[in-house]
């Protein structure tokens, strides 16, 4: 099983301001067909002088491109499991540990991804500063929280990997940005495109 987890959203902004942050894990077997899908959406929506492109992130993609990918993730086998807060709820005594506010909502859409049954599973985060916390402690209180959802022979692997690498990841951004646009933007369109892929909403501090 592959997790990839990337966010959307501000944790620091205008007081007063209604703020969302969250956090989308995609659950999937493997990547091939994921990454199938971005090459033929490149294929069929782009001009050629883009289709070279290692990532094209969803918060400049051209809406056709948005579409397709979106739409082909909802025919494909994956879930998606959701960590959503309003930043301005966050308890004051962790207001400017970022980190840790990302900690606890991947520790969640993550945990919800899991089973007693599962033996393996690979959770890929997309790279970004972990202000307030190391990387180290980072994966340390999360390998703790996920292994109360694990059996006791079960392999876990966190990875902090960069985007452009790797197509799962490329995915869960659409995702989030699309989630993102329901929660904060009041727009459900593109939400509605992957919506029967959503197994989960954790709303927290909400």
């Amino acid at each position: 099983m592959h997790i990839y987890i990337d966010e959307s959203g501000n944790l620091i902004g205008p007081k007063g301001q209604k703020r969302i942050f969250l956090v989308g894990a995609l659950r999937a077997e493997d990547n091939r067909a994921i990454r199938k899908l971005f090459e033929q959406a490149k294929r069929y929506t782009l001009p050629k002088g883009q289709r070279h492109l290692t990532e094209i992130k969803a918060s400049w993609a051209p809406d056709r491109f948005r579409q397709r990918i979106l739409r082909g993730l909802s025919r494909l086998d994956v879930e998606i499991h959701l960590s959503v807060c309003r930043a301005e709820r966050i308890p004051w005594e962790l207001r400017g540990h970022e980190g840790l506010v990302y900690l606890h909502l991947v520790r969640e859409a993550v945990s919800s991804c899991l089973t007693g049954e599962t033996q393996e599973a690979h959770v890929v985060i997309d790279k970004r500063q972990l202000h307030g916390i190391s990387r180290a402690d980072f994966d340390l209180h999360l390998r703790v929280a996920l292994a109360l959802r694990l059996p006791a022979n079960a392999r876990l692997e966190i990875i902090h990997q960069d985007s452009t690498t790797d197509p799962g990841l490329q995915a869960v951004d659409y995702v989030c940005w699309a989630v993102f646009q329901k929660w904060q933007r009041g727009d459900p369109a593109w939400c509605a495109l992957v919506g029967n892929r959503v197994v989960t909403r954790g709303i927290i501090w909400g």
